[in-house]
């Protein structure tokens, strides 16, 4: 019998990693992690997808291995566990592209819940001292904003004392046909997203 899909680590016990500047963020992040799942349709899952478990030959993927924690549950567990390995080693953009493709290839829709608790099933695993390293701030960086898409929009009371910055940025991303892309978001005090709302000019 396939087992089912469980947490690494449940949330509630968690507590914000000493190396991270931003306890407000991973507060708002295991709060969200110990709520309810999207729907989702269960299938068979790998459970530790990420590229050193897919094997290539010619450019294709023809292989994945360690199936040790194959279980029955939700397939975007899976696609938030790969998204954050490339987060870590290549960025969000190569994470943000993977989707894209999966997306093409499947058509499922994949709710950022899932990064999130990708991200937090995780951390008592990453023991670094000192400062985070830059693949630590990147997955900061990701999982804030997974945050901000999962929090707007916002209760108009946590916008209130709580509001202390607004920032803004447009660029423009060189695709033909998408012209510039304004971001506008919401910090709190602990440097967790709040807010953010995206305005894009296809013209």
């Amino acid at each position: 019998m396939v087992p089912a899909y469980r947490r690494f680590y449940e949330p509630e016990r968690l507590a914000p990693p000493a190396w991270s500047a931003r306890p407000g963020l991973w507060a708002r992040a295991f709060e969200v992690a110990a709520g309810p799942p999207p729907p989702h349709r269960p299938c068979f899952i790998h459970r530790d997808y990420h590229p050193g478990n897919t094997l290539w030959l010619g450019g294709r993927l023809v292989g994945v291995v360690d199936w040790v924690g194959g279980s029955w549950g939700p397939p975007s567990i899976d696609l938030g566990h790969m998204r954050l390995n490339l987060v870590w080693d290549l960025g969000p953009e190569a994470a943000d592209r993977f989707l894209a493709a999966h997306h093409a290839l499947t058509g499922l829709d994949h709710d950022p819940w899932w990064d999130v608790v990708a991200a937090v099933d995780c951390i008592p695993e990453l023991d670094a001292p000192g400062p985070p390293e830059p693949w630590l701030a990147r997955m900061e960086d990701w999982v804030a904003a997974a945050l901000a898409g999962l929090d707007w929009p916002p209760d108009p009371a946590a916008l209130g004392a709580g509001l202390e910055r607004l920032a803004w940025w447009v660029w423009d991303d060189g695709m033909p046909g998408t012209g510039w892309i304004l971001r506008l978001a919401a910090t709190d005090p602990a440097e967790g997203w709040t807010a953010a709302l995206d305005a894009t000019d296809r013209s």
